[in-house]
């Protein structure tokens, strides 16, 4: 027990407040205004979580969920060479099939490894454990066929080494779906695809397109909507104190015009809650007979 104590204290450390630019531990627990955060650092950069939310007064802030890798994003070709791949055997075998993103730290430039691997049309199973000699690997990425890209519970308990994790779904489409994450401490953050691969000399982000066609294109102004229903119309967007909001709205309108809109949306709301069908949709039986 004493020995383990020993050996959490070489490799974790804990604070309160500022953290330092760089820490000779690969696990950092901090205490900030906002929470408890973890800091990881390994050979592929420096992850941040939070672990936990609490206010603290008195601490500060700041810090945003997120790393910065210290090897190249990865070239988004590969991604492109993997999806090749993840057709291929799905032709064959109607299964999974998966491939590895490694950096050649010697070479400094990244290849796929595609390990022996058993499939099935649910699983892919491989050697997560293979290494390589002055490399690293920095994403595992699966298929699931012609399946949603979504991480699944197998997925869940079988990506836990701290790496970035990628899934490509419906492998047939002209245009497959793509999902990565992160995992931090065998916990997961979800990951936008141009924060892992380096799309900037991606051949369709470079496309060009006649400068003419964007005079084509005018934005079309619609009306605002009256003022009385910035009140009502709240629980609807998804940051009612964004200050754009009001820019949805007609502020310069005749107040008179805003207690009239007012209270026929309180009308609307009562009869509403009380089950009576909207005038101008539904007639009273009543009605209709007196003017028969």
């Amino acid at each position: 027990m004493e020995r383990n104590l020993e050996l959490e204290g070489m490799l974790v450390g804990h604070l309160i407040g500022e953290v330092p630019r760089k820490s000779s531990k690969p696990v950092l627990y901090a205490m900030r205004g906002d929470g408890l955060w973890e800091i990881r650092t390994n050979s592929l950069g420096v992850f941040r979580r939070r672990a936990a939310k609490v206010r603290i007064p008195g601490l500060p802030c700041g810090l945003e969920e997120g790393f910065e890798l210290s090897v190249p994003k990865i070239p988004v070709a590969l991604l492109w060479q993997a999806i090749a791949f993840f057709r291929q055997v799905y032709e064959l075998h109607q299964s999974e099939s998966a491939v590895r993103a490694v950096y050649d730290r010697k070479r400094r430039r990244y290849f796929l490894d595609c390990p022996p691997q058993e499939v099935c049309a649910a699983h892919c199973h491989f050697d997560r454990k293979r290494t390589f000699e002055d490399a690293i690997v920095v994403a595992e990425i699966h298929s699931h066929g012609q399946m949603s890209a979504g991480f699944s519970g197998t997925d869940n308990k079988d990506e836990l080494a701290d790496r970035f994790y990628g899934i490509v779904g419906r492998v047939m489409d002209f245009f497959p779906e793509t999902c990565f994450r992160l995992s931090i401490g065998g916990n997961h953050l979800a990951v936008a695809i141009g924060e892992l691969f380096d799309t900037e000399n991606d051949p369709l982000a470079k496309a060009k397109f006649p400068p003419g066609w964007l005079d084509q294109v005018k934005k079309q102004e619609l009306p605002k909507l009256p003022s009385g229903w910035a009140g009502r119309s709240r629980r609807f967007l998804d940051d009612p104190d964004d200050p754009e909001n009001l820019l949805l709205f007609d502020l310069d309108e005749d107040p008179e015009d805003d207690d009239e809109d007012e209270e026929e949306m309180r009308r609307e709301e009562e009869l509403e809650m009380l089950g009576v069908p909207d005038e101008e949709e539904h007639e009273w039986p009543e009605r209709r007979n007196r003017r028969r």
